[in-house]
């Protein structure tokens, strides 16, 4: 391999890890303030595992509860203190309306200290 071409590996390999939805997440929360009350996690999307398994190791107990809603074969097992919810993507489908509630659900009590 050339040394331009070495190059170009590490400048795309680097730029990949930099953007990767565990690491924005790791950078977002070093300097957090946790509220004075409680903290929930709420995650979605076809990357929300990766980014909450993430949170939750920056925040460990802080997490009060929380819920991941991804995409069908997305979630990589199990997250302490959160649940995880599989549902249909880009179409929606029932698991989809459901993890919603209930993400709604988890959400609708919060205050603003919270």
């Amino acid at each position: 391999m050339t040394d331009m071409r070495k190059d170009a590996r590490y400048v795309i390999d680097t730029s990949i890890r930099a953007v990767l939805p565990d690491r924005a997440v790791q950078r977002a929360l070093q300097h957090y303030t946790r509220p004075k009350g409680r903290l929930v996690l709420v995650a979605l999307g076809k990357a929300a595992w990766q980014m909450a398994a993430a949170a939750s190791e920056c925040l460990g107990d802080a997490v009060s509860d929380g819920i991941v809603i991804t995409k069908y074969g997305h979630a990589r097992g199990p997250i302490p203190g959160l649940r995880i919810r599989e549902a249909g993507h880009p179409v929606p489908d029932q698991n989809s309306f459901d993890a919603t509630a209930e993400a709604i659900a988890l959400v609708e009590p919060l205050t603003g200290e919270d």
